[in-house]
């Protein structure tokens, strides 16, 4: 009896007393929007820790299915309150106080992924396609856990494709930081690059480029950190891409057909951007681009991009001397997350001329003088690369311990860059010298394999 009378209630008509009109299922509804926002908020976080996106993904369902079963008692819409609610979560600010999906998720996210591939605690496994924890038993952040292929599927489910938009904008954002770092090192440094850019290698021995060359190893560790953020950036429009593609796969072909066969007169950002909104990984990333369009204006800027990739080949030598850049075969990478200077060295390159190009700073079309810096590049990384093989300094030569380690990294360009072909690194890099660090890594990982099968 009371049931039936508070559904009576509810849904009966309007009521005015005073100057007052009280209408029952609006009052209702606003409450419920307030009740499911509040609820979404309470289920974000679990023991002081943000909720697994496929855990909160399954919440998310159970609580949208109990606010279904009120249709059965009162004539509402409840798909209106999800479609609001869940829609303002895919922003960073929503009407409501308190945190969004979004905005949380985005910063949580960020924030543990700096902090531990700084500290050195997590490293990206190419092999895996996720991040993943150099000790299993280090505390706070379970790499593999949160950012498996399942789990950033789940986000991207869960976000959408403006989350990951804000998410993509605010990775970028704080990469400007670090890039703007590094230039200003690349400055500091501007004459001895411009010597070394010039010379050949026998000129400048390795000692004595270590010697001269200002905060290299701040240079080296920006680098890495940022190539580990460009690396998370793909792995999040990867997993954009199959949750579209269940979603909406004839509006991604569509997007697709519209990106591969854009009209020249159609300004280029467009399709670029729609791409990336339906899963799609562009050459240049939109929201890198816009990240660093200031430091794309002039001439001078073009000159310093230069020298920027000139610091990258005659620093990444130099970290042969780091036990921590071995390359781990279980995950195809290095310990110290090198081979992120990869990513890292191609999306900027990318994204750098792509701005200069289309502001008109360079006359040439994007594709030749892309093959031309990068051509450049991997001629710089391959001579001092090759000078590591032919060190004279005795000591230094005990010192270099990874020097197989790094021979790797150069094959890696060349799968990572369209725009450096394996005929450009040959005419550079012997691959007889390749095919030996590939099996004396290999030889190394069989060999301890053994020793631990015969210590048990």
């Amino acid at each position: 009896w009371y049931q039936r009378r508070v559904r009576e209630a509810v849904v009966s008509t309007q009521s005015t007393g005073g100057r007052h009109t009280f209408a029952p299922r609006e009052y209702i509804i606003h409450h419920l929007d307030d009740l499911f926002n509040k609820l979404i908020s309470q289920f974000m976080y679990q023991d002081g820790h943000i909720q697994l996106p496929s855990l909160m993904s399954h919440r998310l369902t159970g609580l949208m299915d109990v606010f279904r079963q009120l249709e059965s008692y009162i004539t509402l819409d409840t798909s209106r309150i999800f479609n609001v609610i869940l829609l303002q979560h895919t922003q960073p600010q929503e009407n409501c106080p308190g945190p969004t999906l979004a905005s949380r998720y985005t910063l949580w996210y960020l924030d543990q992924l700096e902090q531990h591939v700084k500290s050195g605690d997590v490293c990206y496994a190419p092999l895996r396609k996720c991040f993943v924890r150099k000790h299993q038993m280090a505390p706070n952040f379970n790499a593999e856990l949160y950012t498996n292929i399942g789990e950033l599927q789940a986000l991207a489910k869960m976000l959408g494709p403006y989350g990951i938009k804000y998410m993509g904008e605010q990775l970028m954002e704080k990469c400007e930081t670090y890039v703007h770092t590094m230039l200003q090192i690349v400055t500091e440094n501007k004459d001895i690059l411009m010597q070394l850019r010039a010379c050949t290698m026998t000129e400048f021995p390795t000692a004595q480029v270590a010697k001269q060359l200002k905060r290299h190893e701040q240079f080296m560790s920006h680098c890495v950190l940022v190539g580990a953020l460009f690396n998370f950036r793909r792995l999040t429009i990867a997993a954009l891409n199959t949750t579209v593609a269940k979603r909406a796969p004839y509006l991604q072909n569509c997007i697709l057909d519209f990106k591969t066969n854009v009209r020249p007169d159609v300004d280029p950002t467009i399709p670029d951007e729609m791409a990336t909104a339906a899963g799609f990984e562009v050459d240049a990333d939109p929201a890198l681009c816009a990240a660093i369009q200031k430091h794309c204006t002039n001439q001078n800027s073009e000159g310093l991009w230069t020298l920027f990739n000139v610091m990258v080949a005659v620093t990444l030598p130099l970290q042969s001397m780091d036990p921590n850049s071995v390359f781990k075969t279980p995950i195809e990478g290095h310990e110290n997350n090198l081979h992120c200077v990869s990513t890292a060295v191609t999306w900027l390159s990318q994204c750098v001329y792509t701005n200069l190009v289309r502001s008109g700073v360079e006359k040439e079309p994007l594709g030749v003088i892309l093959k031309e810096r990068m051509r450049e590049f991997i001629e710089k990384l391959s001579e001092r690369m090759l000078k590591l093989q032919l060190e004279d300094d005795k000591e230094l030569q005990k010192e270099i311990k990874q020097r197989d380690s790094l021979f790797i990294l150069l094959e890696k360009m060349v799968r990572d860059s369209s725009y450096i072909t394996y005929d450009m690194l040959e005419n550079n890099f012997p691959f007889t010298i390749l095919r030996n660090s590939y099996r004396a890594v290999y030889e190394n990982k069989k060999k301890k394999r053994q020793n631990i099968e015969n210590e048990i």
